[in-house]
Formats: C-alpha cells, sequence, structure tokens
C-alpha cells in the first residue's frame, strides 16, 4: 500500500502525451546547435533530451509526498534493480556516462545534476494522494466504531468522535497539506499491547514514523517527509517540554533548510500524530491538554487493521469529501479536554487550593499561597508558578492584572466563564 505508484501508471500518467512517436535521434531534437549544426553541450540541450529523448522516457520523476527526486526505471545503460527508488550520487554519474556516448564527450557532472533536477521537478506525483483517490469504499460503516472494534476502546460517543476525526485529518493532510490539524491521539495501555504496531498497521512501514527525532529541531522537520502517521512514542517529551510539543503538533508548515541546500524550503505538513503511553498520569500541560484526545486500548486486532485499512481510508475519504469536519466541537470537545486533564498526576495541594478559593470570584497565586498559611518570606517563584497550573487545571484562567488592593498589579484569576 505504502509505495510509489509502480512505473506504468506513473509513467503513463506523466508522459503519456509521449507514449507515441518517440524519438531517438539528435536531428528529430529542438536542440541549440553550433555553425556546423552540431548540438551543442549547454543546459538547455541537456534539459531538452533528458525530456524528449526516448531512452529517457518514464525514467525521472519527482515524488511529492517523500519531497525526493526519483528513478521509475533504469538510466538509460544502467543494470537492473527495484523501481521506482530515489535518486542517489551514482546516478548522476550515470547519466553523465549516456551523455557522453550519445554525442556529448564533454558534458559536464555539474549541468547533468541541474538539468536531471530540473526535469524531475518538471514530472510531479503524489502517491499519497493517489492512495486516496484510488480507494472505493464498500458502503459498509467502520470508521466510528474503528477505535473499539480493532483496539479494544470502550464504545461511547468520546471515542467514536475522536477515532473517525483524527482519520479525516489524515486524509485532509492528504489532499489538502498543510490544512490546520493540531491534534494528536493518545493510545493508553499496558506494555504489550502492540499500540505502535497498531498504528503501524494503518499506513504500512513506509508511510509510519516512531523514531522521530528531537521535535523543534531541524531534523524532525525534514524527518517528516514521506511520513503520513507519525508515533510520539511513550509521551516522554511531555514531561519536559510541553511547549516545545504543543508548538511541534500545531505547526502547519515546515520551514528549514535542507542539509547541502542553498536555500531555505517551506514545506506543508503531510502527517498526523499519534501518542503512545503506558502511563495514566502523562499529561503535564497546564493549560488543559485540550490537543490530546486520549483513549485507552485494549486487545488490539492487527490483522483485522491490516485486512480493513483500505476500506477504513476508504469510508474517510468519502466523509471528507462530503464535507466533514476533522476536528471536535461542543460537548465532545470539552469531554477530549476533560479526558487529557484526567491523565494530570496528582498535587497534594489541589484539594487544598480548591477549598481556599471556593466562592471566590478572583484571586492571586501570593493570595492563594497566604491563605494556605505560606509566610510571605517563604513565597518564591516556583510556589507561584504550582499554584498558577492547579487554578487553571481547576478550571481558573488568568484575567489580566488587580486594579486595586493588596495585590494591585498582580496577576488575577478568575473563574472560566461559561461561553
Amino acid at each position: 500500500m505504502a509505495k510509489d505508484n509502480p512505473f506504468d501508471v506513473i509513467a503513463g500518467r506523466i508522459e503519456g502525451k509521449r507514449l507515441s512517436g518517440l524519438t531517438y535521434r539528435h536531428e528529430d531534437l529542438d536542440l541549440i546547435r553550433d555553425e556546423k549544426n552540431r548540438p551543442m553541450w549547454n543546459m538547455a540541450n541537456a534539459i531538452t533530451l533528458l525530456t524528449d529523448h526516448g531512452d529517457w522516457h518514464g525514467v525521472l520523476a519527482f515524488n511529492q509526498f517523500t519531497v525526493r527526486r526519483v528513478l521509475l526505471r533504469a538510466i538509460p545503460g544502467q543494470g537492473g534493480g527495484v523501481y521506482p527508488r530515489p535518486i542517489e550520487d551514482d546516478d548522476y554519474a550515470a547519466a553523465q556516462a549516456w551523455f557522453n556516448r550519445n554525442g556529448f564527450p564533454k558534458a559536464s557532472s555539474e549541468i547533468v545534476q541541474a538539468a536531471v533536477r530540473k526535469v524531475c521537478r518538471d514530472r510531479t506525483f503524489d502517491p499519497l494522494a493517489d492512495f486516496l483517490e484510488g480507494l472505493q469504499w464498500d458502503g459498509v460503516p467502520r470508521l466510528g466504531q474503528w477505535l473499539t472494534t480493532y483496539c479494544g476502546v470502550e464504545a461511547n460517543t468520546y471515542t467514536s468522535e475522536v477515532g473517525l476525526r483524527w482519520c479525516i485529518s489524515a486524509v485532509a493532510r492528504g489532499f489538502k497539506p498543510g490544512c490546520k490539524a493540531d491534534h494528536m491521539l493518545v493510545l493508553e495501555g499496558r506494555q504489550g499491547r502492540r499500540k505502535s504496531t497498531a498504528l503501524a498497521a494503518l499506513t504500512g512501514p513506509d508511510w509510519f514514523s516512531d523514531a522521530l527525532p528531537q521535535m523543534g529541531t531541524k531534523d524532525a522537520s525534514s524527518y517528516l517527509r514521506g511520513k503520513w502517521i507519525v508515533e510520539v512514542g511513550e509521551l516522554e517529551a511531555m514531561r519536559k517540554e510541553v511547549d516545545t510539543i504543543k508548538a511541534f503538533i500545531t505547526r502547519q508548515v515546515e520551514t528549514f533548510r535542507p542539509a547541502y541546500g542553498r536555500e531555505e524550503v517551506s514545506e506543508p505538513r503531510r502527517c498526523v500524530f499519534a501518542g503512545t503511553t503506558n502511563k495514566d498520569d502523562w499529561q503535564r500541560d497546564e493549560t488543559g491538554g485540550r490537543r490530546f484526545w486520549p483513549v485507552k486500548v485494549g486487545e488490539i486486532d492487527v490483522p483485522g487493521i491490516e485486512r480493513d485499512r483500505d476500506q477504513l481510508w476508504a469510508e474517510a475519504v468519502a466523509l471528507y469529501r462530503s464535507g466533514e469536519r476533522w476536528w471536535l466541537e461542543g460537548e465532545v470537545a470539552e469531554q477530549a479536554q476533560a479526558e487529557a486533564a484526567e491523565r494530570r498526576p496528582d498535587d497534594p495541594w489541589r484539594s487544598a487550593i480548591a477549598s481556599e478559593v471556593l466562592g471566590k470570584s478572583e484571586v492571586t497565586t501570593k493570595q492563594v499561597l497566604s491563605l494556605m498559611g505560606i509566610m510571605p518570606h517563604d513565597m518564591t517563584p516556583a510556589l507561584s508558578k504550582r499554584v498558577a497550573q492547579e487554578l487553571l487545571h481547576l478550571g481558573w484562567e488568568r484575567d489580566g492584572l488587580m486594579g486595586a488592593g493588596e495585590y494591585k498589579n498582580a496577576v488575577r484569576f478568575v473563574p472560566v466563564r461559561e461561553q
């Protein structure tokens, strides 16, 4: 499933107009010539030959999903192998050798490489979009219950919605790169439940990753090329850099300079994220973790996922095309935030703070510390931050500064207003 399309499909689409009337003679090509009517060696002629010479029909292309130049079949004169495959350094030498054998003994590697890159970019294909376009749904609803059917998740409105919307978001990223999909499905369950295997089964190994480099780095940005589902294993980063992981999963476009690249590139995202964890207290986001959609898995049916995955994605495509959203709304969105909040580790201060602020319309962290009996000389920034986190967890929010009184100009917390 998750492989570049075979040569006969890609080449037929990219160069179908050239399937008849192919030419193998320089005389029939529109080449720049010298005063003796001999083809000259320059960039324009190199591009024309790679584009119009019969030997090069259906050879070069650009994979928009992996952001890689590829060979759809062997370079003329090159040996066999498995195709399609990414272009490697030795392939440029093989291309240069072809020019040497075909009337250009002084063909330069610089021009050959630049011409190959140009022609590849002119012949693009998108295996992810092609895969999704080719699916035919059989009309049997499965997607709303896939987490229950294949992953043993409790059946209810919340689990049905998050499973459905997450899959539609993956399809949306396939058809509309860079669209907003700022959430992460989180599979919870004891070790050995095959959570990662289940995610990989949804795509096959080529389009799945469980080895994401450190978030926020150039390595992480480039690593996302060619990935459709990216696992954040054990949510270890959540314990250390909550802001980093939130910023990373909400990003819509990767902007970075590739290795050996001269210019910065901007690449709209094609992937969605899924977390896995053995813990039930992994959540460290003091703002409530609305971007995380946790579910508890049971026994996972990997063969069932592999058997039905094309129909799952076909249904997701049908829903996407019908205009279905891929985000949560209303009560389900609130429940998702409540589910994430339940994954926060218990703080012994929480109940004490809840008692002190009960019935109040506004407080400051210093005021709460004072109510809890903490003397002013013992109040530290760390304690204030701890109180602020618990206030946010208890359903309070920051609302400017106190305007008067003992705590004037201190950050003001008020209960979250009902919308």
